[in-house]
């Protein structure tokens, strides 16, 4: 499992389900794996939950960061997604990136690359090259500071250690809609539910034990 994370992880999830996944990748409904998650925290419980009136598992108390989950076969297609992370940062400053939700900030908005081995790993070369931006990357401890304005990206070892850690976020943020963006389809939105129905998909989603949000969110 990998996982990419540049602001709210609703705008991200569809970018990489139809840049990547269903474009660069061609894969069927039921072979698709991008999950919105919660990564990269630090001391965190299960479930890791959206805030709510309870503050029941807050993820943001924990230092992880929104994020999706995905899983490649290889240096190849990572080499793909990580083309399509950095292809959507934006250009704040004369040599500085940043994401496009510029609205949203704070921690657990950083950007976020995880992967087995870190950047010591196998896939480190790859995501090196893919780094059109020149951008820094940093090796992530969990817990890590933003880095709107700062053109940095922190790097974590999904194979070892507390810091490359995640877990999925619950279901009604799945699929769902992002303010920065205008409103995706329902076809793409009907993927929550093909991925809800026993026997729709390879990588099926799960109820997660977390309190109702305390912001106004449809579906939730």
């Amino acid at each position: 499992i990998f996982f990419f994370g540049n602001g709210c992880f609703w705008h991200n999830q569809h970018l990489f389900t139809t840049k990547l996944e269903q474009v660069k990748l061609s894969r069927k409904d039921s072979e698709l794996t991008s999950t919105a998650a919660y990564v990269a925290g630090i001391a965190a419980p299960t479930p890791l939950c959206y805030p709510s009136e309870s503050n029941f598992n807050n993820h943001e108390e924990y230092g992880a960061a929104e994020a999706v989950t995905l899983k490649l076969s290889g240096v190849s297609e990572f080499s793909l997604a990580a083309a399509v992370f950095f292809s959507d940062f934006q250009r704040i400053g004369l040599n500085t990136w940043a994401r496009r939700d510029i609205y949203d900030q704070g921690p657990q908005f950083r950007a976020v690359v995880g992967m087995p081995g870190g950047l010591n790993g196998k896939f480190g070369q790859a995501l090196r090259e893919a780094n059109k931006h020149n951008m820094t990357l940093l090796e992530g401890a969990g817990g890590d500071p933003d880095t709107f304005e700062d053109n940095s990206v922190y790097v974590y070892n999904t194979n070892e250690g507390e810091a490359g850690t995640y877990q999925q976020a619950e279901v009604c943020l799945q699929y769902h809609d992002d303010n920065n963006d205008d409103p995706y389809d329902e076809e793409y939105k009907a993927l929550k539910n093909l991925r809800m129905m026993e026997g729709g998909t390879d990588f099926p989603l799960k109820e997660v034990a977390c309190p109702t949000p305390n912001e106004f969110i449809k579906g939730c």
